[in-house]
């Protein structure tokens, strides 16, 4: 199963959690509807009846009574109201999610050589996928353990344990970050956080009851008799309350446990794959097995995400009856290996003492050393819309060794300028301004010192110097590393960056594929994720306006042919655009996101034909494709056509 049909499937998938979790809302909101109308209609109907009302009375009270409808209603509302203030809560990026597991944050330049070695691993992985990189968090607790969580790719944390940086070695790690890089490739991310959403909704019922029976029982002791009747009404309803809450939380939990179980068979083999070494996974997974029987995350929330994590939170027994992991044993034995067999690794405590008198540390803490990049074919269009096609999200080991040295011949002062939002928003300066004809780059430094903070303007000048010899494989790959800090500007901040960086790019009255793709890059994490439904025969406007720009290395006339030529493989009547501007590009590109899976392969394929029109494939052209790609949701590695 390729990317694009593992996203039709999650779609679907989606839809199918969706519709179970409705019915689960509508049993709830039902049963609920009946224990409050029930108690009501039965002290109604002795009222006005006396000791003379049958079965058949009490039934059509209790289901033709106002009380009936408008606690349904209530229900419905509470539970809707309880997932939408859950979703709100998380905030759509996953740092929520690791704070609640108390988790702490990982700078990149932490002096702690366990931290440091995460980070850069996180940070190979998601270059080599072609991902944004997320931000880094540790778990306390020494049981082996990590997950991802965010609503779409670029708002993204990957979090471990301390238990799990301490005791598995380098390839271990690596294989475990590559099974999450894997949820976060296909969108199980997303999937998740609306699950713990939804979930929260049902148990909120629970809640109600639960305090409801707290309150009858103060109102015993504080007022005595007075109040017993009306307490023990109250206690009756909220004890109904609670099964109702905890028994349809339960089956939440069945239909997450069902919806989780073949997604981590998928992402094993994908971390295999990723970094063609199937011991380092296998091996963590021995690790788990070995270890305690409850190597759970110690945290109070740490249930509600029972399914974001690498491995099973509870103990065995437990975890093949409930768990939304698969048996441990079986995940070992499907990647080809035996939990007999003996995990392969030196202990990790004494892998760090053998190594701290290495000054570099490049394999242990540091970048890992690269084998080697991957190597230029010649290719017709078709064949090169295939290879693009098919690599989309399913990374392999030589994506990742041409991740390792693209990072080893970047300038280490870019680097750490990508890590922290104030010299990232001067990081993001330089690539447009070193993208720009130099006829405008006065115009440009004139609009930021005065616009922009003078120190972020100071902060530029310094770092212009290492900006303009750098290629745009070497920019695309700074934005990817910037995302993460862009996203702690405040929301002030984040406004004058933009306004800035689209001045600098409309300076020449020019716009250029590349200038609009840093700027969609550098503002992503501000978008609201989007996804949708649409066919390429709904985006004709939007599909003229992007391969207009596609073909703008050709004259008119094979411009013409060009476009004729993509009409054909798209099965679309495009109308190119009398002008484009920067407003329309970026409206084009937000509504050719919101395609349907797959719809996107036939589009990428459009765009290697046009590019390849002219018989060749340059490295510039494969960058834009990978970042257009990237904004389609569909991250490309780093791949030579």
């Amino acid at each position: 199963m390729n990317f694009f049909e593992h996203q039709d499937k999650a779609r679907r998938q989606t839809t199918r959690l969706v519709l179970l979790l409705a019915l689960a809302v509508t049993a709830v909101a039902l049963f609920t509807a009946i224990v409050v109308s029930g108690v009501v209609s039965y002290f109604q109907t002795q009222t006005a009846m006396g000791t003379q009302w049958t079965n058949l009375d009490y039934l059509t009270t209790l289901f033709t009574s106002p009380v009936f409808a408008w606690s349904a209603l209530g229900t419905l509302t509470v539970i809707l109201l309880g997932s939408a203030y859950k979703s709100f809560q998380l905030g759509g990026n996953g740092i929520e999610v690791a704070l609640s597991m108390n988790a702490k944050h990982v700078h990149p330049e932490t002096d702690n050589p366990q931290h440091k070695q995460f980070f850069n691993i996180v940070t190979e992985m998601a270059l080599a996928s072609g991902n944004p990189v997320p931000k880094v968090f540790v778990i306390p607790g020494q049981g082996i353990n990590a997950f991802a969580a965010g609503f779409n790719r670029h708002q993204t944390v990957v979090a471990a344990t301390e238990g799990a940086l301490e005791q598995l070695t380098r390839d271990e790690l690596q294989g475990v970050v590559a099974h999450e890089f894997s949820h976060i490739n296909f969108g199980d991310v997303k999937i998740n956080m609306r699950l713990v959403a939804l979930l929260h909704g049902i148990l909120l019922i629970g809640l109600i009851g639960q305090h409801m029976v707290g309150g009858s029982m103060f109102g015993r002791r504080r007022y005595h008799s007075s109040r017993s009747r009306s307490d023990n009404k109250s206690a009756g309803v909220g004890l109904a309350l609670m099964a109702i809450g905890y028994a349809g939380t339960f089956c939440g939990n069945i239909i997450k446990a069902a919806v989780s179980r073949q997604r981590e068979y998928l992402a094993d083999a994908s971390a295999v794959q990723f970094t063609r070494n199937p011991e380092g996974i296998a091996n963590a997974l021995k690790k788990i097995a070995r270890g305690p029987a409850d190597a759970g995350i110690d945290a109070e929330n740490a249930e509600q995400y029972s399914h974001f994590y690498f491995s099973s939170l509870h103990a065995r027994f437990f975890s093949r009856l409930f768990s939304t992991h698969p048996d441990i044993e079986e995940r070992i034995s499907r990647l080809g290996h035996s939990l007999d067999a003996s995990a392969s690794g030196s202990n990790k405590h004494q892998q760090f003492s053998n190594t701290a008198t290495d000054s570099t540390m490049d394999n242990t803490v540091g970048f890992a050393g690269s084998n080697g990049s991957a190597t230029a074919h010649t290719m017709t269009a078709a064949q090169a819309g295939d290879a693009l096609v098919n690599c989309v999200g399913q990374p392999s080991a030589q994506n990742l060794n041409a991740a390792k040295a693209h990072i080893k011949q970047l300038p280490s002062a870019l680097i750490e300028a990508s890590h922290n939002a104030f010299s990232a928003r001067a990081l993001i300066y330089g690539l447009i301004i070193a993208n720009t004809p130099k006829a405008f780059h006065e115009a440009q430094h004139n609009h930021l010192g005065n616009n922009a903070h003078p120190a972020t303007v100071k902060a530029l000048a310094n770092l212009l110097p290492a900006i303009y010899p750098l290629s745009q494989s070497d920019c695309y790959n700074l934005l990817l590393m910037a995302e993460s800090a862009l996203q702690d500007q405040s929301a002030t901040q984040a406004g004058v960056f933009k306004s800035c960086a689209k001045a600098l790019i409309e300076a020449d009255k020019q716009l250029s594929l590349f200038e609009w793709c840093i700027y969609r890059l550098a503002i992503a994490p501000f978008k609201a994720s989007l996804s949708g439904n649409k066919k390429l025969s709904d985006c004709a406007q939007a599909l003229g306006v992007l391969f207009y720009y596609a073909a703008s290395h050709t004259n008119a006339a094979e411009r013409i042919q060009l476009l004729n030529n993509v009409n054909t493989i798209l099965a679309v009547n495009l109308t190119p655009p009398e002008a484009v501007s920067l407003k329309k590009l970026d409206a084009a590109l937000t509504e050719l996101s919101q395609l349907k899976p797959l719809s996107k392969p036939a589009l990428l394929k459009a765009l290697v034909a046009c590019i390849k029109s002219d018989g060749t494939i340059t490295d510039d052209e494969i960058t834009l494709l990978r970042m257009v790609a990237l904004v389609l949701d569909c991250p490309v590695p780093d791949i030579k056509l």
